[in-house]
């Protein structure tokens, strides 16, 4: 947050001020030994590409998904809203949303 509004130099100075008061110091000190590698990879340009390059191999995918269609993820989702609706009387009476 402080680097979106004065830069890392001034993220990092705010991070040591308030290590040990509202900062757990065995964090803060992670961050201070690289602040600006740490800033950087926290604010990736595409957050979505960021998460999925994350992933640990292999990659776990629905069936259709690895074929470059997303009905598996589809099915899943209405299996998931009927299992949502089901779970709470009042829903279920009317049904799922989708």
């Amino acid at each position: 947050m402080f680097d979106a509004v004065a830069g890392g130099v001034v993220a990092a100075v705010t991070v040591a001020r308030w290590s040990g008061r509202a900062l757990d110091p065995a964090i803060t000190a992670i961050f201070l030994d690289a602040p600006a590698e740490l800033l950087r990879i926290s604010c990736p340009d595409d957050l979505w590409a960021a998460v999925v390059d994350a992933e640990p191999v292999p990659r776990r995918m629905f069936p259709d998904e690895a074929a470059g269609k997303a009905a598996g993820f589809q099915s899943v989702l209405m299996a998931s809203t009927r299992v949502a609706a089901a779970s709470q009387p009042a829903a279920a009476a009317r049904g799922p949303a989708m």
